[in-house]
Parts: structure tokens; C-alpha cells; sequence
């Protein structure tokens, strides 16, 4: 954002950011003639006063609402670019939703939606030398399977278009299942997950 000031006169800009979001103002002109100020719309707080002769703000955003930012000339007449960046939040990291069998069973059936090209986590504890078989059914058949070991090691990639998954098991952790959605809709899908009893 750019404009021209006379002497004494401000330009008033308001933009809205949400809570947690980092803010960024800077604003340039010759002679360093033009202040910037920053309040809060909803709580009035003065983030950067006029006083403090300042031409830069950054900060972690306090709360969601708009925020007032003011250019200020407080020289003579002048021109000045002001440069706003506010980086989106990121995106929060789905937790996976724990499977747990009931008492006795051998066998679980979870069912789910997955946005498209989306994914849909879920964790299972298993042990060393169990035999696990996983399998995955949607309307359309567009979404695939992908399980990595709590160790990092994938045992079956989504890419290979599987939907059926049967192994002994090398190790005793958590197994991440994911259904992974690789249409353009959404998908109602259905997990069954089967984990032998160890052998006495």
C-alpha cells in the first residue's frame, strides 16, 4: 500500500487477523516522515502509540478482530509505502484416533469421512509377531491405504492403489493406518482391522 500525506494528516487502514497469527508493519518514506500507529478495533488497545516515533511493528496478534493501522506525516508533505505481512496460521496436524479392540476381540470396525484428496488417521498397539490384516472399502474405490510403523518404516504406501494389507508384524509399537483420499470428492469409508492372537 502506497499514498501521499501533507503535513499533519493520516491514512487510516483497518484489516482483520485472528488470534495467535504474527503481524508485520513497516512503514517507508523519505526522512522517516511518516509514523505508524497500531490499535485494536474491538479492545482498544494501543499496540503502538504515536508517541513511540515508531515506522515498524511486529508482534503475535492477541486476539481475533480488525486491527487499525495509521500512517501519521509528521513533516512536512510526503509520500509513503506501507507493507503489511500477517502468514496464515498453520495448519493444525490431525490426532490419529486411537483403535482400541474390546475385551476378547480380534477385530475392529471403525467407519469415517475423508475430504477429498484428504486423510483420515487412526493408531493401533500391536505386538511383535501378531498377524495384522487391514481392510479398507469406499463407494467410489478412491481411497487407498498407507501404514508406517510408530519407527518410521512404511509398510504399505498409498500411492500403490491397495486397499488390502496382511502381515506379520516385525515389531512391537503402534501401527498408523491412514485413509487417504486421492479422488475429487469426499468419501465415506470403511476400516476393518484384524490383529491375531499371539500364538501360546
Amino acid at each position: 500500500m502506497s499514498g501521499a500525506l501533507k503535513g499533519g494528516e493520516s491514512a487510516v487502514y483497518v484489516l482483520r487477523a485472528l488470534a495467535g497469527q504474527s503481524m508485520s508493519v513497516s512503514v517507508l518514506s523519505p526522512g522517516n516522515d511518516a509514523l505508524l500507529t497500531v490499535t485494536g478495533v474491538s479492545d482498544g488497545v494501543p499496540y503502538l502509540r504515536l508517541a513511540e516515533r515508531a515506522t515498524e511493528w511486529q508482534g503475535v496478534l492477541p486476539r481475533t478482530q480488525d486491527y487499525r493501522l495509521q500512517v501519521v506525516a509528521v513533516g512536512g508533505d510526503t509520500p509513503f509505502a506501507m507493507e503489511v505481512v500477517i502468514p496464515p496460521l498453520p495448519t493444525p496436524i490431525p490426532t490419529p484416533t486411537r483403535i482400541q479392540f474390546e475385551p476378547g476381540a480380534v477385530s475392529a470396525t471403525r467407519q469415517g469421512f475423508v475430504a477429498a484428496h484428504g486423510i483420515a488417521e487412526y493408531v493401533v498397539w500391536a505386538q511383535a509377531g501378531q498377524v495384522m490384516t487391514v481392510t479398507l472399502t469406499s463407494p467410489r474405490n478412491d481411497v487407498f491405504l498407507t501404514i508406517v510403523g510408530a519407527d518410521g518404516i512404511p509398510y504399505l504406501r498409498y500411492v500403490t492403489g491397495q486397499t488390502n494389507w496382511h502381515m506379520e508384524l516385525p515389531a512391537t509399537q503402534d501401527y498408523v493406518l491412514r485413509a487417504v483420499s486421492v479422488g475429487d470428492e469426499g468419501s465415506d469409508f470403511t476400516l476393518q482391522v484384524r490383529i491375531s492372537p499371539l500364538s501360546p
